[in-house]
């Protein structure tokens, strides 16, 4: 698997939505300092984004409740 099939799957992997992918990213991942460091960046945005929707569903349902 190259750096860019790997990249193209990062946030899958992270959110844990990989199946049939998942043993080769995690294979690539041991050797590839670049993708580990891409991966942080998707880990990142995963908690971002789910902070986000969490604030923005009590928002919502505080206002509309």
């Amino acid at each position: 698997m190259t750096c860019e099939d790997v990249r193209d799957l990062l946030y899958l992997f992270v959110t844990n939505e990989l199946d049939e992918e998942f043993e080769a990213v995690c294979n690539h991942l041991v050797g590839c300092a670049a993708c580990r460091k891409a991966m942080a960046e998707h880990v990142k945005l995963a908690g971002s984004l789910s902070k986000a929707v969490i604030r923005t569903d009590l928002r919502y349902y505080s206002q509309n409740n």
